[in-house]
């Protein structure tokens, strides 16, 4: 037939003409350099193996090893029902993680009845029972007040703890899976937007010496709350209008007429009784 080749079929320098890697069996071209790897993974491995570097296997197990080992305090789970060996060198001599660091620690005794200790250290161990001393304390207030979160309930039934509130030492769910998967945003550190916005300006009182100046204030005519930064950005204004503005100075100019004041002295001349003559002040003196 024609287009067919009579030459014999080429065996490589392999073992049974098979891949140096997986051993399938290699078709050899008719022409050219001999094969020893049956694809470009296959070449790929067998370069990483001469020159004494690990597989991808490896590269991966040791990842998922890694990422195991490096979560966090409160994403850790504290469960011995299931506390098991991660490897076991022979009969008495097995290797466990550590419920707390998550590190590798070596256990050196023949089989007996009483468990393995699931920490590397007696720090680990204090460290634990302080903190799960601290929140089963907020645990419990935050559920007699009736402000327990469904999510904080879900992860202690889990065997995992909840952070802590620093301002008000309220337990709250972390922006996270409930097996540690991180969720979009910032990692929370306070439970509530009030409690953030109070430790904020405590921090400022404590760096400044002094309550800080808000940007949004009440009008000194109306009442109504306006926002005080002018076009420059500093925090001047006291009127949320030009027609508050100009009340505000009438009143003032008919008290210093009354009391005969000529010279204008800023805060004394009229402007006390023109404030206590305010639309605001006047709502709250005015009885049903």
């Amino acid at each position: 037939m024609e287009g067919t080749s009579n030459k014999p079929k080429r065996n490589g320098p392999t073992k049974n003409n098979q891949c140096w890697i997986c051993g399938e069996l290699l078709d050899q071209p008719v022409k050219g350099r001999l094969r020893l790897t049956c694809s470009d993974a296959c070449r790929q491995a067998r370069s990483r193996f001469l020159k004494g570097k690990p597989s991808r296997k490896f590269n991966r197990q040791k990842k998922l090893v890694e990422k195991r080992r490096s979560k966090p305090f409160v994403e850790r789970r504290f469960d011995r029902t299931f506390f098991e060996p991660v490897f076991e060198l022979n009969a008495w001599r097995k290797v466990y993680e550590c419920l707390a660091c998550g590190q590798p620690y070596l256990v050196e005794r023949m089989k007996n009845g009483n468990p393995a200790r699931p920490y590397c250290s007696d720090k680990c161990e204090a460290k634990s029972k302080r903190h799960w001393d601290k929140f089963l304390d907020a645990y419990e207030r935050a559920h007699q007040r009736g402000e327990l979160d469904r999510r904080v309930e879900e992860r202690f039934w889990y065997d995992k703890l909840s952070p802590l509130c620093p301002r008000c030492g309220k337990p709250f769910a972390p922006n996270t899976t409930l097996h540690g998967k991180p969720q979009r945003g910032r990692p929370r550190k306070y439970c509530s937007p009030a409690c953030r916005k109070e430790a904020y300006e405590q921090r400022w009182k404590n760096r400044h010496g002094g309550v800080r100046g808000h940007r949004y204030a009440l009008c000194v005519n109306c009442g109504d709350k306006f926002d005080r930064t002018d076009e420059r950005g500093c925090r001047t204004k006291r009127f949320c209008n030009l027609a508050c503005q100009h009340q505000f100075r009438d009143r003032a100019y008919r008290a210093r007429k009354r009391m005969g004041l000529k010279a204008f002295i800023w805060g004394r001349s009229g402007h006390r009784m023109a404030a206590l003559n305010s639309p605001k002040n006047k709502a709250k003196t005015t009885h049903p």
